[in-house]
């Protein structure tokens, strides 16, 4: 006697199947959004080292303090943002960083934009998000 598989069978297997294929799916978007987040705060953070060492320099010349963190034109992609601090500068996009401003930026996190101010040699997040706090 042939055994088969009867209809029931057959779409609970692809329920199941499709339940553990869509939390696998939420965790791999998760992963990447953490991803993210921990690549942004690495950015903010040699941002925020630079300008400490950019400050360092400018007392050690005796200077006040350095006005620009680059020469990059406001609101448009492709331009080199931190150029007079970093050795590698972040290029700019929509899908990531802009420059705002003279002294702001805004960063583009999976449609949250995050705004950041140069002001009195510190990098600081001025957005009313939760996720200031976590580049903090």
């Amino acid at each position: 006697m042939k055994r088969s598989f009867s209809l029931i069978e057959v779409i609970f297997t692809i329920t199941i199947l499709a339940i553990i294929t869509t939390l696998i799916s939420s965790n791999f978007s998760n992963l990447f959004t953490n991803v993210d987040i921990n690549k942004y705060k690495f950015q903010i953070e040699q941002i925020r080292s630079s300008i400490k060492t950019m400050k360092t320099k400018t007392l050690l010349i005796n200077k006040t303090s350095f006005d620009n963190l680059d020469d990059a034109k406001i609101d448009k992609e492709n331009e080199k943002l931190f150029s007079s601090i970093l050795k590698t500068p972040i290029i700019s996009s929509k899908n990531s960083w802009m420059k705002s401003n003279d002294k702001i930026y805004i960063l583009n996190l999976n449609n949250n934009k995050v705004k950041f101010e140069y002001k009195n040699n510190s990098f600081m997040c001025i957005s009313k998000n939760n996720l200031c706090k976590e580049f903090q």
